[in-house]
């Protein structure tokens, strides 16, 4: 399976994923949580780095979690309606989850933020808006 059949699937899989969907109580629902969006972090890891194409499914289905879960976070924080993120237009769609990946290494002790939020934060740092006066 190529990366961009990956992107694809990305969108058809988050839904299809109740082992990482967690509800946390009746008032406030976390979509993924700050470490399952570190396992799916893994599973694409895996995924990028095996040229051979042998990937276990896991990983490939946990990979298009994540890849699907950070575009969704991307598109939403960049909608007309919000526009708190400014992503260029010669940004790749691979160039995000790098981007994100990258903050999860680098930020080990997060573990207790959510998903949106980890996925959030570095796309915020890197494309901010800037609201002309």
């Amino acid at each position: 399976m190529n990366k961009a059949a990956l992107s694809l699937l990305s969108i058809c899989l988050l839904g299809a994923a109740p082992g990482l969907l967690s509800p946390t109580d009746a008032k406030a629902t976390t979509i993924l949580s700050g470490p399952a969006l570190r396992e799916t972090a893994d599973s694409y890891r895996r995924f990028m780095a095996d040229d051979s194409r042998r990937v276990p499914e896991a990983d490939v289905s946990k990979g298009a979690i994540f890849i699907g879960f950070v575009l969704g976070v991307a598109n939403t924080l960049s909608s007309d309606s919000i526009r708190f993120l400014c992503i260029p237009a010669d940004v790749t769609d691979e160039k995000l989850p790098a981007i994100v990946l990258k903050y999860i290494d680098e930020h080990p002790g997060e573990s207790n933020r959510s998903g949106a939020e980890l996925a959030s934060a570095p796309l915020l740092a890197a494309y901010p808006c800037t609201r002309k006066p």
